[in-house]
């Protein structure tokens, strides 16, 4: 039976009785945990203090990880535990899922030393041995015997070197660094350039390949190799390059006479020549090279601004430095005739320039673009223009005619100007304030009989500027009465004086007759 204590909610008391009406009792009197008697703070109460089964002693629901190892199921029941250490590391004794901790469970064991039963060194789940971890829980390591397949060549468990298997779980070969029967030698690489060749044979002049592992002063060094017995093609039998001045005709020479005088027919390897370095008669240079943009040109004359030749032994800050030269003596053309390419501001008229005043001032005759200055360029002119807004609006501050916009130009000032008809007469379609006229304004318009600039109704000037008159509809100085129409018949007369018997006028509803006199 479960009986509640205390205050319970209308609607859990109502549910529970709806799913065991039978077993569940309400009562006031306090309880504890373990009397059996589920109370709104217990998730269960067995009433036993057996802390094994599904129902703690603290009347939780016993779950994986509360410290309480279950007992009252079987291995092969849903939640059976095996362990609970009540905590979530899950590389102790006891795993997260409350099984005792085994080799192959796919959780690395952290809490015992190397040597000790049950250390594991790694844990991959698996039964292959053929991985990196072994089943034993050992990592694999080349020597162990077992074939780690994608890692190791061969395995044959022991640490002889020069057998089929090296000692690091490769199979012998060339380039090992283990010379074998057949081999002349094995250096452990594959560079073909040192003293043993990547087929692990010594290297020797003559084999075609240039031995790069040796300075010049040491024996052995080969500054060529090509392979062949041809002492004049530029690698000769000793594996050295043919040299100016060995007695051999090698490759780029007109000749060798084995000796370094200039003065006979073969100097440099060369026979005698403007270009060959050394200067003869006739000749203004020679640095003996091919090269015509430097101080000597490959004519053997000195280099110099004109000649067409741009000189590229110099920097900018140099004397004699050339940015251009096209030969000629044209000033105004891309190349000055001092060898700098022609810019706008260098002070020459270039053929496409419109000027050229040699100056950056922007407000001159000339500006920075080379461009005589105009109206409308966007820079003002001093002592020419008044202002200067780079447009062709004539309706802004700076009219087309770089003239500072004011009341009376001609041109209505948008946003400043009503009008703007350009002349100073006051009483036409546009004031001279450039304003447009209207009625009380105080200036008398085409339109307007008068205009008082106030807005009056009854003294000289009507506020619809009309000047008043009898049958406006306003009673101006004399007049008795004025209705505004011209209907003679009513009490006030088209003269603006009252009807009255014996005017002669006959006011209708009031008089039977009205002949104008007294008789």
């Amino acid at each position: 039976m479960v009986v509640f204590r205390g205050i319970i909610p209308l609607l859990f008391v109502v549910s529970a009785m709806t799913a065991c009406p039978e077993q569940v009792v309400v009562r006031d009197a306090p309880a504890d945990c373990g009397d059996g008697v589920l109370q709104t703070d217990e998730e269960c109460d067995d009433g036993n203090e057996d802390a094994g089964d599904d129902c703690t002693t603290a009347c939780r629901r016993a779950i994986c990880g509360d410290g309480q190892t279950r007992t009252d199921l079987d291995a092969q029941e849903p939640g059976f535990e095996a362990c609970d250490d009540g905590n979530d590391v899950a590389t102790d004794e006891c795993t997260n899922d409350c099984k005792v901790a085994r080799c192959g469970d796919g959780i690395v064991r952290t809490g015992r030393s190397e040597g000790d039963e049950g250390f594991e060194a790694c844990d991959d789940g698996n039964d292959s041995e053929h991985d990196e971890c072994l089943t034993n829980c050992r990592a694999a390591r080349c020597g162990d015997g077992i074939l780690q397949t994608g890692i190791e060549e061969c395995d044959d468990g022991n640490e002889i070197n020069t057998d089929a298997c090296g000692d690091n779980c490769i199979r012998a070969r060339c380039g090992d660094g283990v010379t074998q029967e057949g081999e002349e030698c094995d250096d452990g690489n594959r560079v073909e350039t040192d003293a043993c060749l990547g087929r692990c044979e010594a290297a020797r002049c003559g084999d075609g390949i240039q031995r790069s592992d040796l300075t010049e002063q040491e024996e052995g060094y080969e500054a060529c190799d090509d392979g062949n017995e041809i002492d004049a093609d530029g690698c000769k039998t000793n594996c050295r390059r043919n040299v100016c001045g060995d007695g051999v005709v090698g490759p780029g020479e007109g000749c060798d006479d084995g000796d370094d005088d200039p003065a006979d027919d073969c100097h440099d390897c060369r026979p005698t020549r403007c270009g060959d370095g050394a200067l003869q008669e006739g000749e203004f240079c020679d640095d003996g090279n091919l090269n015509n943009n430097d101080s000597c040109l490959v004519n053997c004359a000195v280099a110099s601004c004109g000649d067409g030749v741009v000189r590229q032994d110099l920097q900018p800050e140099d004397g004699a430095y050339e940015d251009c030269d096209d030969g000629n003596g044209i000033d105004q053309d891309a190349c000055t005739n001092t060898c700098a390419r022609a810019q706008c501001g260098d002070g020459i008229q270039a053929l496409w320039e419109g000027c050229d005043d040699g100056n950056r001032e922007q407000t001159d005759d000339c500006t920075n673009r080379c461009e005589p200055a105009r109206c409308g360029d966007g820079h003002r002119q001093a002592g020419v223009e008044e202002c200067d807004d780079g447009n062709d609006i004539v309706t802004d501050a700076c009219t087309a005619g770089c003239r500072d916009a004011r009341c009376g130009d001609g041109m209505i000032h948008i946003g400043v100007e009503e009008c703007d008809d350009g002349n100073d007469i006051e009483v036409d379609q546009c004031t001279n304030d450039c304003r447009v006229p209207r009625c009380g304004d105080g200036v008398v318009g085409p339109l307007e009989e008068c205009d008082d600039g106030n807005d009056v109704d009854d003294d000289d000037c009507r506020d619809n500027c009309r000047l008043p008159r009898c049958g406006d509809g306003v009673i101006q100085g004399d007049e008795d009465c004025d209705d505004g129409n011209r209907w003679q018949g009513d009490a006030c007369l088209n003269d603006c004086l009252l009807a009255s018997c014996g005017d002669g006028i006959l006011h209708l509803g009031v008089e039977d007759c009205d002949d104008g006199n007294e008789e």
